[in-house]
């Protein structure tokens, strides 16, 4: 039984940037792959599980997260709209900071332009449909979203110049699995038959994920490796004792 490897979606090369333009190009603004062209529902986007699985479906693996400068003034201003477990902290305060960084850099994979044109341009997607797309969106921030459904609260447009983008692209978060187990935490052959006086348990044995690593049930790992270990050794003693 194979090792799976988690997904789980990250921005690409900020790991030298401050934390904070990860965590702008991490909220529910409008996110486009190679064609230009939108691909969910961005109020998700804070679970890196749907985003992963998201880019993992698109042309070269790889969408695009887009601010304009309202956006990022707003955050700078009030703070982002979402934090998560990974990302703690509200103040984007050194956004601009990081940008000049990146650019100072040569970071290839965050791009700024005066306009969507050159934006688009400079992320090497379909210029015309960009264009529509962010015509479109801006439209559905005066009214609802059409194509979506994103709630009205994440609905910001893109209206003010700089704009800004940042490649996303799916990752490995950890492995899980790699032994078979039954219902006793038996190891199990390929043939599915219990290994007698052999047990696994925890994320060795993590048989309820696939390929996603799942958010919305905080302790999920935790009560899988507690329960595991339990029964086996429960089923260990009742091996013993027979």
């Amino acid at each position: 039984m194979p090792v799976r490897i988690e997904m789980a979606a990250s921005i690409e090369s900020v790991e030298e940037l401050p934390g904070s333009v990860a965590n702008v190009f991490s909220q529910p603004n409008i996110l486009v792959n190679m064609h230009g062209k939108r691909i969910m529902n961005e109020s998700y986007m804070q679970n890196s599980t749907y985003l992963s699985n998201v880019a993992a479906h698109q042309k070269s693996k790889v969408c695009f997260s887009i601010v304009d400068n309202s956006i990022v003034k707003y955050y700078v201003r009030h703070g982002v709209d979402n934090v998560s477990l990974v990302r703690t902290d509200p103040d984007v305060s050194d956004f601009y900071e990081g940008i000049q960084l990146a650019q100072e850099n040569g970071n290839t994979d965050i791009y700024t332009a005066d306009t969507t044109l050159a934006l688009a341009e400079k992320m090497g997607v379909n210029v015309e449909n960009l264009v529509e797309t962010i015509e479109d969106y801006n439209d559905y921030c005066d009214s609802t979203d059409e194509e979506f459904f994103k709630e009205k609260r994440y609905l910001r447009p893109l209206i003010k110049a700089p704009y800004y983008a940042a490649k996303v692209r799916p990752g490995g978060y950890g492995t899980v699995g790699g032994i078979r187990i039954n219902e006793n935490c038996e190891v199990c052959d390929d043939a599915f038959e219990p290994i007698i006086g052999l047990y696994a348990a925890g994320a060795d044995s993590c048989s309820i994920y696939d390929d996603s690593y799942m958010f919305l049930l905080p302790g999920n790992s935790m009560g899988y490796a507690v329960n595991t270990g339990r029964i086996a050794g429960m089923s260990a003693v009742e091996f013993i004792d027979n």
